[in-house]
């Protein structure tokens, strides 16, 4: 693939130009084409440069899932503006000490649920009133290459950390991802995803880069998602494997016609072949898996939509294009044989440029190679195709064994009618740690299930406790809250 150099706003001029009439951004509401969405991105620029936006001005964007939020998102980086991206409702007061400590002297811009944007500067607020098509020269504003997005990462199983990215990484690794998973200018992407982490604006940069249509869900309520996929003929979906199991019993439920969906990308977490398989044929559509991470905007390695579904199911493909990977052992060594497992590190066009660390510098911790270590465990098989494993620091410690939590739970919902299942270690004064689960299913007490695998687990690897329960708790990127269910299982 040929390296994009254009930006983001250079991509909306562009598809103005060979789509002026095509859908771009929709809602229940509003349809912008995208004549109308560049229109918008050079009328929000307009008014942030009469605010005093200039290259390089500081910003925290509370990003909604709205059909505008693109637009303004381009103009903030058409004016050069490094942007942070927070959720649209952060008051919390972990986000307020979040802003406080990082952001304080930072322009702060937010949407009103009446649907009009805001700036907040040093106690000030404003309505970002559009002032007219700006006649700068936008293009010439922001360099692709500069630090452009601060996004924190999910947390799931440790502390948050603020990636910085680039506009140019965000572009071309969302291209990469893109033609392998089929996108193309014909698509209509069910939005469904919080667009302040990586996974929900590789979305926007898809659309732009493919030309492809974006549908903006209002709310991630399964029931609300199937019933818009269906009226609004939206040929793809991604998602993590729970959103779409639960999309798979909504539009079972509401007898939903859901022909008009032909494909998505689903990654964020583990599952098993049975699932993917079950949600490609419940679904009708082609799944493409993508293995990624904030710290490498997000993907590193994806198989091909073309590719069986024996591999699509069980691995997540080669490195991807523009990203170098090795496996190594806890030594150093590089690992060239199959079915030997190490750490996935990388390097390549989509890593960051680092961590943003408290006194306002970057860290990026990579060896000596220049490789970002991820903290995953994979193994290659025969045809060279990367598995993943599990997290390093993920991994349970039973009396001197170890233990990997994706493992078991892949075990556990392999079974018929388990629709999901987490994977945690408690702590235990015999083995140190012991492993424990939340399972999802309607089918089973703990008992029936401690039984079922007994036979497809080892000893050591069966959890000592087995809750059940409605849905696995998940973060705001919609993973697995580990540290949730690790207190729910040690409260219960």
């Amino acid at each position: 693939m040929t390296p994009i150099t254009d930006s983001m706003y250079g991509l909306m001029v562009r598809n103005a130009a060979l789509y002026p009439d095509k859908a771009a951004y929709i809602s229940d509401s509003v349809t912008f084409t995208w004549s109308q969405a560049l229109a918008l991105t050079e009328s929000f620029a307009s008014s942030l440069y009469a605010r005093g936006f200039r290259s390089g001005t500081p910003t925290v964007l509370f990003f909604p899932r709205t059909p505008d939020a693109p637009a303004m998102l381009t103009a903030v980086r058409a004016l050069g503006a490094p942007v942070v991206l927070l959720p649209s409702d952060a008051d919390s007061p972990a986000d307020v000490a979040l802003q406080d400590r990082f952001f304080s002297g930072a322009y702060h811009i937010f949407r009103s649920h009446e649907g009009t944007w805001h700036c907040r500067h040093k106690g000030c607020t404003a309505p970002l009133v559009p002032a007219g098509r700006l006649s700068l020269p936008l293009r010439t504003e922001a360099d692709p290459r500069d630090p452009s997005f601060l996004i924190f990462t999910s947390g799931s199983t440790g502390t948050e950390k603020g990636a910085v990215l680039t506009e140019y990484a965000l572009i071309n690794q969302a291209a990469s991802q893109g033609l392998a998973a089929g996108i193309t200018e014909d698509d209509r992407m069910m939005c469904v995803l919080p667009m302040h982490h990586v996974f929900g604006i590789i979305v926007i940069a898809s659309g732009l880069t493919l030309s492809s249509s974006i549908f903006f869900a209002a709310t991630r309520r399964p029931d609300y998602v199937v019933r818009s996929c269906e009226k609004h003929r939206c040929t793809r979906m991604d998602g993590v494997p729970t959103f779409y199991m639960m999309a798979i019993e909504a539009a079972e439920r509401l007898g939903a016609d859901l022909s008009c969906l032909t494909g998505g990308l689903i990654a964020g977490s583990s599952y098993s072949p049975e699932q993917f398989a079950a949600i490609e044929d419940r679904l009708g559509i082609r799944l493409c898996p993508s293995y990624g991470m904030t710290e490498m905007t997000t993907t590193i390695a994806t198989p091909q939509i073309t590719d069986s579904r024996r591999k699509r199911s069980a691995s997540v493909g080669k490195f991807a294009p523009g990203v170098e990977g090795v496996l190594e052992t806890p030594e150093g060594s590089v690992i060239a044989s199959a079915y030997k497992e190490g750490e996935i590190c990388c390097r390549g066009v989509g890593l960051m440029l680092g961590y943003l660390t408290e006194d306002g510098q970057l860290d990026l911790p990579v060896d000596r190679g220049g490789l970002f270590h991820t903290g995953d465990l994979g193994y290659y098989d025969e045809d060279g195709d990367l598995h993943i494993t599990g997290r390093c620091k993920d991994i349970i410690i039973r009396g001197g064994e170890n233990l990997s939590p994706a493992t078991i739970a892949s075990v556990i919902t392999s079974l018929p009618g388990v629709r999901d299942a987490c994977v945690v270690g408690l702590e235990d004064k015999k083995y140190g740690e012991v492993p424990a689960a939340l399972v999802v299913t309607d089918r089973y007490t703990p008992e029936e299930l401690s039984r079922l695998l007994e036979d497809k687990l080892m000893r050591c690897q069966r959890p000592v406790r087995i809750l059940i329960c409605d849905a696995i708790p998940q973060n705001a990127a919609g993973k697995p809250d580990k540290r949730a269910a690790k207190r729910i299982l040690s409260e219960n």
